[in-house]
């Protein structure tokens, strides 16, 4: 559905990407990589605007096939992203393990760096290691001026959250990027 709804975007006008959570199980399965290529040609959304987002929240049970199957998609021009980092298990060593293209900062982490000291010295490390690793780093869970404002001078690539834009429908996007645009 997510593939459909960026080819939708594209047939309007809209050069996005669109982010698609995949569980630790989905990677392991032996036809991923070929379906989501598939889904890729059919709705004609070019493998670099399709970022998988991977969770950390779980651990890796199959190493190899799970390292296969995340290199088989970097090769192929997908996007990776490690997501809620700094939450789940071994941060560190799957930065040194996945392939990935992107980082995305825990919301927890996020929500109070304005007020927490030791939270907004955590974000500033982790978005100076994303920079030092060459990826992209996505703040998740922004939802005030103050946050945006430290991360915008912390460096941070990308900002996720109410204070960018509530969740919207297909429709509402095109319109609201219409309305942008104009």
């Amino acid at each position: 559905k997510s593939i459909e709804t960026i080819a939708e975007f594209f047939n309007h006008g809209i050069n996005t990407s669109v982010s698609i959570n995949l569980s630790l199980a989905q990677l392991e399965q032996y036809d991923i990589v070929s379906r989501l290529k598939q889904l890729s040609a059919q709705y004609r959304v070019p493998h670099e605007n399709i970022i998988i987002e991977v969770t950390e929240t779980a651990h890796i049970r199959d190493v190899a096939t799970t390292l296969e199957t995340l290199s088989r998609l970097r090769l192929l021009g997908f996007g990776l992203s490690l997501d809620d980092f700094g939450t789940g298990y071994s941060s560190i060593q799957n930065l040194d393990i996945l392939p990935i293209n992107e980082l995305k900062i825990d919301q927890s982490f996020i929500s109070d760096i304005a007020h927490n000291q030791i939270h907004r010295e955590l974000v500033e490390s982790m978005i100076s290691l994303g920079k030092n690793l060459n990826v992209t780093v996505v703040a998740e869970g922004v939802e005030t001026e103050e946050q945006c404002q430290l991360l915008v001078k912390m460096g941070c690539d990308l900002l996720q959250g109410f204070y960018v834009n509530r969740a919207l429908t297909a429709a509402q996007f095109i319109e609201n990027y219409r309305f942008k645009a104009a």
